[in-house]
């Protein structure tokens, strides 16, 4: 499928003011072209004083007056592209300037849906809103509006103490939706369809942007995604199977009357590593943590009581997870569940607190020259 060009022309016409490299210029023009600024502002059906203002004090022109002329005009829309300095929304919108015309159709437009349909949201008033606790993913978020988009402006707000949030223009959201159709309501939002006809690159970028937002690595080994919205999902899984030849993907399960999950399983997590990836860099060390850890447990055969004795000696200098255990073991989750109990149910060790789903361990008992007790 051609990647598409998204021009001047194709932008919604009521919703986006335009600002030229000489408004006068081209209002000037125009005027000569009817005859009279009363001619002009007639065919506009708006006053004679309006037409001024634009003139005088250089203000924005709405892209629906600007369309009436071209056309009656017979400009060409591509010239008319290369003089528009700056654009936005209507009354307050936020301004986009140093504009990339035309919005070409990229994998990093893409990112942007698939954030906005993971943890970003469009409010009531329309603005694009991104929120989260990684820093980095709100620059990155920032990064790709402007790859896209041209010089936005927009807001970082420290929200509470472990979120950020990124509030951009109006005319980001405006554009998308009238681009592909897109309601980013929770619920109802959809990835576009055309996805499955663009080079993998396209459900590459999207996945991963979704990832970055609503997945989590655990330490069975698995990548898994979830969402209230279960079309979404499905879509994913879709990508992710028949786009991308993923062989390792769950059905869809429900976590809750309405909370879906799927799961990339162990054998495909390396694939997933290599091909997709994260931004969010927590997540891209634990995965690569993962990874390293399944490579080498082929080689090593652990002998009888030996992550007992371990699990013992590194909680005599300090209280560990069992995400820590884990990875300072280098075993799966599931390969430390038994041996944690065992040594619980023997009073050696404790669970010393907890911190939402993650149990922080605490060695009570002794050793004796590493010898499991």
């Amino acid at each position: 499928m051609k990647i598409k060009e998204f021009h001047l022309k194709d932008f919604p016409l009521k919703k986006i003011r335009i600002l030229f490299k000489n408004n006068k210029k081209f209002l000037d023009e125009s005027i000569n072209y009817f005859g009279s600024l009363k001619k002009l502002a007639d065919f506009l059906s708006v006053s004679t004083q309006v037409i001024y203002y634009w003139k005088k004090l250089n203000l924005f022109i709405p892209l629906e007056h600007i369309k009436k002329i071209v056309d009656k005009r017979k400009l060409n829309w591509n010239k008319l592209e290369k003089e528009v300095i700056a654009y936005k929304g209507s009354n307050l919108s936020l301004t986009i300037t140093n504009p990339k015309l035309p919005i070409i159709e990229s994998p990093e437009l893409f990112a942007i849906i698939g954030h906005l349909i993971g943890d970003g949201s469009v409010n009531k008033n329309g603005i694009p809103i991104y929120t989260n606790s990684n820093k980095k993913l709100i620059d990155n978020f920032q990064k790709l509006i402007k790859f896209v988009f041209g010089n936005v402006k927009g807001k970082i707000y420290k929200i509470n103490s472990s979120n950020y949030q990124f509030r951009s223009s109006k005319v980001i959201s405006d554009l998308i939706k009238s681009f592909y159709n897109i309601n980013f309501d929770s619920s109802k939002s959809r990835i576009p369809e055309r996805i499955k006809s663009l080079p993998q690159e396209f459900s590459i970028a999207t996945i991963k942007a979704f990832g970055d937002d609503e997945s989590t690595v655990d330490t069975n080994h698995r990548i898994t995604f979830f969402s209230t919205n279960k079309h979404i999902l499905s879509f994913i899984r879709d990508l992710l199977i028949k786009k991308l030849m993923f062989n390792n993907v769950s059905q869809l399960f429900k976590k809750s009357e309405d909370y879906f999950y799927l799961t990339i399983k162990a054998k495909d997590i390396e694939k997933y590593h290599n091909i997709i990836g994260f931004n969010h860099s927590l997540k891209m060390t634990k995965l690569s943590k993962i990874i390293k850890i399944r490579k080498n447990s082929f080689r090593v055969r652990r002998k009888e009581n030996q992550t007992k004795n371990e699990i013992l000696g590194l909680l005599a200098h300090q209280n560990l997870s069992t995400e820590d255990l884990t990875f300072k073991l280098g075993i799966c989750r599931g390969n430390i569940n038994i041996p944690l109990k065992e040594l619980e149910n023997k009073g050696l060790i404790t669970k010393y607190n907890k911190k939402g789903q993650t149990i922080i361990w605490n060695k009570i008992g002794g050793i004796n020259n590493g010898i499991y007790l």
